[in-house]
């Protein structure tokens, strides 16, 4: 048995709905794989007020402020020893907002945004191959079922699904690096509504209250050897919720993100550490970016070639750009010596 679509996603976070919705309102059919149940948990809740537009053109805008608990206009940095208080900005209407969202909130308002719109949704689902003919991706086996699409893209994330089974190199940027987080529950609040980032020459420490009694930690330590599982010092007082987790956030990108039908987006195509504060917001866009491009591709006529290769500069320029800003960053805390960042440009 055998089916057609215009585009299959494997994997439904950020970028994979936001591909999904896209996708949908440019007219194209949509299958999306997800292979675990919902909800997940991820670091990495604060959105910063830009991400609204991107927000209101997914049409999940408003879902997203009504369950959003804690809206920050800006952010505590101790970084260097210098410390300072950094607004997101104001206009007319007063100061910018941020989001602290959980992340199991968001994917679900994208998920059910997509739903609505007309995609079919597999989840959970595990057993899925990418079908290869004459050099090219033409779509998925799924459970002994051949779907065939003009393109398969690949929102796995860091499970990097279609980069380990089509055997895609990976070009690193720095040194090895993970992150733990986790989550802690207080009935007396230990922190305003202010998230807080402190960096030192061992690494950074971030903390953010994301409701009345939810709290969320991240820590990086450049030093393996001093990687610790234990809450920040301002969260002691308070009982843990879940366990802590880790995730490798080495900085990374797939070498060919964009190829002969498919496309790679979000953490699936490159990783950076929750320092440079834009994953999320590049997982929306780029899944928006690939939809962009194959909507184009289907309907105006673009050449597949040149339109994906705009899509890998766009990219690839984003990546370059934020792991110079991210090792400026870094070497102003003059790290040990086990931690190195180095350029990707070719």
């Amino acid at each position: 048995m055998s089916s057609v679509v215009d585009v299959i996603i494997v994997g439904a976070g950020p970028a994979g709905t936001a591909a999904a919705i896209w996708a949908r309102l440019q007219g194209l059919s949509v299958m999306l794989f997800e292979r675990a149940p919902f909800p997940r948990f991820r670091p990495g809740e604060t959105l910063h007020p830009g991400v609204e537009l991107i927000l209101d053109q997914l049409g999940v805008r408003a879902q997203v402020v009504a369950r959003t608990c804690v809206r920050p206009t800006g952010q505590y940095v101790s970084w260097a020893e210098k410390s300072t208080f950094e607004p997101y900005g104001e206009d007319e209407n007063g100061p910018w907002r941020g989001f602290q969202i959980s992340r199991a909130v968001l994917d679900a308002e994208l998920l059910s945004r997509a739903r609505a719109l007309g995609a079919c949704v597999i989840q959970p689902c595990r057993s899925i191959e990418p079908l290869q003919q004459y050099g090219r991706v033409v779509g998925v086996i799924h459970n002994g079922r051949t779907i065939r699409s003009r393109f398969v893209v690949d929102a796995s994330g860091q499970a990097a699904w279609l980069q380990r089974k089509i055997g895609l190199s990976v070009c690193r940027a720095s040194s090895p690096l993970r992150v733990f987080y986790g989550y802690r529950e207080s009935s007396k609040p230990l922190m305003d509504f202010t998230p807080q980032i402190i960096g030192q020459r061992g690494g950074w420490e971030w903390t953010a209250r994301i409701s009345e009694r939810t709290y969320h930690w991240c820590r990086l330590s450049f030093d393996p050897k001093k990687r610790s599982k234990e809450p920040p010092q301002s969260l002691l007082n308070s009982e843990p919720s879940g366990p802590v987790r880790g995730a490798d956030v080495t900085w990374r990108n797939v070498n060919a993100c964009v190829g002969h039908g498919y496309f790679i987006i979000g953490d699936a195509a490159m990783v950076l550490d929750p320092a440079g504060s834009h994953g999320v917001l590049r997982a929306l866009m780029s899944g928006i970016m690939a939809m962009h491009v194959s909507s184009n591709i289907k309907y105006s006529g673009l050449d597949e070639q040149i339109g994906q290769s705009e899509y890998q500069q766009w990219l690839r320029g984003w990546f370059e750009t934020d792991v110079k800003e991210l090792g400026k960053a870094y070497e102003a805390l003059k790290p040990i010596d086990q931690f190195y960042a180095q350029s990707t440009a070719s």
